[in-house]
């Protein structure tokens, strides 16, 4: 989903360019810098929108006027993020109960506690 969502920030950018507007703001394209360099920038506004961490170091600029179609694609990611994980964290702890629920435990109403060394020493108790 992040390398989609990352290609489809660049290529909005680039029409936003195109028409005049520098709408996100770490994208440099006019000082001739390649595909790679922008589409860094790209995954990096992409993977802080999908895991919802949203540093603030990249993501469209607020001084620009109608760049609508940046700031909904961000939000778009975003509420795919927060769904993927929400349904990432059901289906993980759905497994963890499953086990919990299976595992083999009894527990004792009694309680033995062992003074000394341990089983590692050769006395079992300090004698003083």
């Amino acid at each position: 989903f992040v390398n989609i969502f990352a290609l489809l920030l660049q290529g909005v950018s680039r029409l936003y360019h195109k028409q005049g507007k520098g709408c996100h703001y770490p994208f440099k394209m006019d000082d001739g810098t390649g595909f790679a360099e922008n589409f860094e920038v790209a995954f990096s506004l992409s993977w802080t929108t999908f895991s919802t961490v949203g540093y603030g170091a990249v993501g469209p600029d607020p001084d620009e006027v109608g760049c609508l179609g940046i700031r909904y694609l961000c939000c778009l990611e975003a509420f795919f993020g927060v769904v993927f994980f929400g349904f990432c964290s059901a289906i993980f702890f759905n497994r963890i109960g499953r086990l919990l629920s299976e595992a083999k435990v009894t527990f004792s109403s009694s309680l033995c506690i062992q003074y000394g060394m341990g089983v590692e020493g050769d006395k079992i108790f300090d004698e003083h």
